[in-house]
């Protein structure tokens, strides 16, 4: 967290996902084996947010791929950045 020129508190948090995961469990009739199909493979994609303990959420964005500098940066200057 850090501080705003206000002294309001402001959190950034980033998450990455994929929906290529295979579920953990899995139903069958008692002895029997449960079969399932594997997901396909599709692309990541990353999260990112600003919440304040003031304001409530400030900014959110979301892309495919995952979050690298020049992307934060443009969330900073054209989310973030307008509503501070």
């Amino acid at each position: 967290m850090r501080s705003a020129g206000s002294g309001c508190k402001i959190a950034l948090d980033r998450r990455e996902y994929s929906h290529y995961q295979s579920k953990d469990y899995a139903r069958s009739e008692r002895g029997k084996r449960a079969y399932g199909e594997q997901p396909s493979r599709t692309k990541n994609g990353s999260v990112v947010g600003a919440i304040s303990l003031k304001d409530g959420l400030l900014a959110q964005w979301s892309t495919l791929g995952y979050l690298d500098a020049l992307t934060f940066d443009a969330f900073i200057a054209q989310k973030l950045g307008p509503k501070l």
